[in-house]
């Protein structure tokens, strides 16, 4: 499905980029095994994107509904941010961090980048990660998804460079903070922080947008796994990850410096 500023098409009217077409077609990687599963298990988890995409993480929410800071819940021995993090340090040569407290993510080997402007969302995440970036394109994802799918980030990457945005359909909706961007939005970002409307989705609509829908990464084993967010403790709770003392690992434990 395309969105843009003319109109909208339907997804039995659109016709993938070729790209799209070209990786959809491709033999399905090996299938991830749950929360434990090693990402460089996969191919694309082993193969470094072109230097033209930098990796973007948001970590700039207030966990409230988890009562505490969701990027430091342990996932098996590592902070649930540092997870996000190796996923994809393998696959951008360079990855952003957008925090307001970068002093909690000292652990981690990336740039940190604060919020132009503070207090308003993701989408100032999103502004500043554009900003900041030494690339014309980045692709974005929040700290609080454990199960990125290297695969489907991939599909997303080398999709055509001309989209402003490339965002994902998954069964629950639209995925606008799992998706490509490029430096051509920031000025409809800013307009849309100056004015207040500071949803994402409705940024999207005047901007050249592709929209994937399911069917093009349906051949990517457990791809949907990729959207699954950690908001509240029973999400965490459901993940059935063996948990190490203390709950929350902290960047002391990590030699932060």
């Amino acid at each position: 499905m395309y969105l843009s500023k003319t109109g909208i098409q339907t997804f039995s009217q659109t016709k993938f980029p070729a790209a799209v077409e070209k990786i959809s077609a491709a033999p399905a990687g090996k299938a991830r095994q749950g929360a434990e599963h090693s990402d460089s298990d996969s191919p694309a988890g082993r193969i470094r994107l072109d230097g033209s995409i930098t990796g973007v993480i948001l970590a700039g929410g207030q966990s409230r509904r988890m009562g505490r800071n969701k990027a430091l819940l342990d996932m098996g021995g590592i902070p649930l941010i540092e997870k996000t993090y190796r996923t994809m340090a393998k696959l951008f040569s360079e990855v952003i961090l957008i925090t307001n407290t970068p002093e909690e993510y000292a652990f981690l080997n990336c740039r940190c980048q604060p919020d132009i402007y503070p207090g308003v969302g993701s989408i100032a995440g999103l502004h500043a990660a554009l900003s900041a970036s030494h690339t014309e394109r980045i692709f974005v994802v929040p700290c609080d998804m454990p199960l990125l799918s290297p695969e489907l980030i991939t599909l997303l990457c080398q999709t055509d460079p001309t989209y402003d945005a490339v965002v994902p359909f998954s069964r629950m909706g639209l995925e606008p903070l799992h998706a490509l961007y490029h430096r051509r939005c920031l000025p409809q970002l800013e307009r849309a922080i100056r004015t207040g409307d500071i949803k994402i989705q409705n940024v999207l609509q005047d901007i050249w947008t592709y929209f994937l829908p399911v069917c093009a990464y349906r051949h990517i084993p457990d791809a949907e796994h990729s959207f699954q967010n950690i908001n509240r403790p029973e999400d965490y709770a459901a993940l059935g990850i063996q948990q190490t003392e203390p709950s929350i690992v902290s960047s002391h434990e990590f030699g932060a410096q």
